[in-house]
């Protein structure tokens, strides 16, 4: 059986990951490498996620990943990695402009909501 997923669902899922996003983030605004202590120390458990991340492209580490990583060991994004931010942005102002034009939209009660088709196959939720 073959993979008929979209190419961007692994990412998502990795992204969607509140930890994977907080490291990008912090790396992000560190403008340069960054400890592993530090990391750790905002975004507790992320060693695995860092791993994930680094074999996406967009994280890279100092040295090898075959010994466990001290809390000196730099972590920093790679190009890739900082293309991502600018992507993260702009879903960010998005989001945002989405959630301005749902607080405008006619409430439930509104005489300018279209109520929905009344079908006796659908059961009403309202």
């Amino acid at each position: 059986m073959s993979d008929h997923r979209a190419p961007s669902d692994h990412l998502l899922g990795l992204l969607g990951q509140k930890a994977a996003h907080e490291i990008v983030r912090l790396l992000g605004a560190a403008h340069g490498p960054l400890p592993f202590g530090v990391i750790m120390d905002r975004v507790p458990n992320a060693t695995r996620l860092l791993r994930s991340l680094a074999i996406e492209g967009f994280v890279r580490r100092q040295g090898t990943w075959d010994l466990p990583a001290s809390n000196d060991t730099l972590f920093e994004l790679t190009t890739r990695g900082r293309e991502l931010i600018e992507q993260l942005d702009r879903l960010e102002t998005w989001a945002r402009e989405r959630a301005t034009r749902q607080t405008s939209r006619p409430g439930p009660h509104s005489p300018w909501r279209i109520p929905p088709p009344q079908n006796a196959d659908v059961e009403n939720t309202e």
